[in-house]
């Protein structure tokens, strides 16, 4: 058996490093990895991947390695595309792992396991089908069959329909490459892109640009609308004049209640889009958002101000006996039948409270907020 710091060299030329340097890898006991010779004095060690792509296989192909961040996604997309190479990068960040494909230097296809850029969270988002229509069609999966021909098969989507929604997956996970601020890249060069899978031929230098422009938007429209559960309402000015169609349908399905991303999936438009088209709408005061957020944190804060002026009541009140020689009143004996003597709803909101006759409940806002939030929600 090999010690804690020995590596053991299996069959194939695999490799099992010692636990320790597993755990600065953040890999589990027992990872085995790939040794990769990259000159004489420099040895590329790949960890084997057990899911939809065999990493093994191309670790010889492995033509360029970097940091996401020291090396700028624009100049990399650009090398590759001058070049006209044909092959994957393959970004990974933790548990995130986006691939771009490219066929002589432009891009055709891309991929990513993240939950929001699976094709039938898309097609629900964008309204195009049901979430009931995509778990029968996921419950019911069949060998060798894909999602998208399984969802025509049944009539539940046009093939054109099915073609855009791809292309938008696609590009979507492509642009959502610029913010990777961390993480490793690598570029395995050669055709790895499976023949049954749909390829667009998508045009590099106007994705870098388009992706750039998204960046610098998405950071103006972020100070506006911080997030998707911000609610939309109109501001009730009058004629408003809509710069695109998609201004116009979002601002048609606007009725002070839907959310972001509700408006994202009533309008059948990109996440982008929508944000663009609301963003616009609110620089022509047409609209207004109401974050519920925010109005929770004032709730809070509201509220912690309140049990902070009675709190200073009750100290005054516990000083001014404790002077008298009657601290004991405000005892925990006392104070526990003070509490039993409330109502129902008093009583829930002092639950679990700590009473001190020096501090007063001071040490149990957390608490009294919680029992108040539990209180309102009781009581519809």
């Amino acid at each position: 058996m090999a010690d804690d710091d020995n590596i053991v060299i299996e069959d194939g030329g695999v490799l099992r490093l010692p636990p320790r340097i597993l755990r600065e890898m953040r890999a589990s006991v027992g990872t085995r990895m790939r040794p990769v010779a990259a000159g004489e004095s420099l040895l590329l060690v790949f960890r084997e991947h057990e899911g939809d792509v065999d990493f093994n296989k191309w670790v010889d192909q492995c033509t360029l390695i970097g940091q996401v961040g020291a090396f700028g996604i624009a100049d990399l997309f650009s090398t590759i595309n001058m070049s006209q190479k044909t092959g994957v990068v393959v970004f990974e960040s933790g548990h995130v792992q986006k691939r771009v494909y490219f066929e002589n230097g432009e891009i055709v296809f891309s991929v990513s396991n993240e939950s929001e850029f699976r094709l039938g969270e898309i097609l629900v988002n964008r309204g195009m089908i049901s979430r009931k229509q995509i778990d029968e069609i996921l419950s019911s999966k069949e060998a060798g069959v894909r999602l998208g021909a399984r969802l025509i098969q049944k009539g539940y989507l046009r093939a054109k329909d099915l073609y855009e929604a791809v292309r938008y997956q696609v590009e979507e996970i492509i642009f959502s490459v610029f913010p990777m601020s961390d993480g490793n890249f690598y570029f395995f060069e050669g055709d790895y892109l499976d023949e049954d899978l749909s390829q667009f031929t998508l045009n590099t230098q106007n994705i870098l640009m388009e992706g750039y422009r998204r960046m610098d938007e998405w950071g103006l429209m972020r100070e506006k609308i911080p997030h998707e559960g911000v609610v939309v309402l109109h501001a009730g000015k009058g004629e408003v004049k809509f710069d695109t169609p998609v201004m116009e349908t979002v601002f048609h399905l606007i009725d002070g209640k839907k959310s972001v991303k509700e408006l994202i999936r009533a309008s059948g438009k990109g996440e982008f889009d929508v944000n663009r088209a609301l963003y616009d709408l609110l620089r022509k005061n047409a609209i207004e958002t109401i974050d519920p957020k925010a109005t929770g944190q004032d709730k809070a804060k509201s509220l912690e101000g309140m049990i902070d002026a009675y709190n200073k009541l009750y100290v005054i009140v516990g000083q001014a006996l404790d002077r008298a020689g009657r601290s004991e009143a405000l005892g925990p004996e006392q104070m526990a039948e003070f509490v039993k003597g409330l109502d129902d709803r008093a009583r829930q909101v002092l639950d679990g409270v700590n009473f001190d006759p020096t501090q007063g409940v001071a040490g149990s806002v957390s608490v009294m907020l919680s029992n108040l939030e539990s209180a309102v929600a009781s009581s519809g």
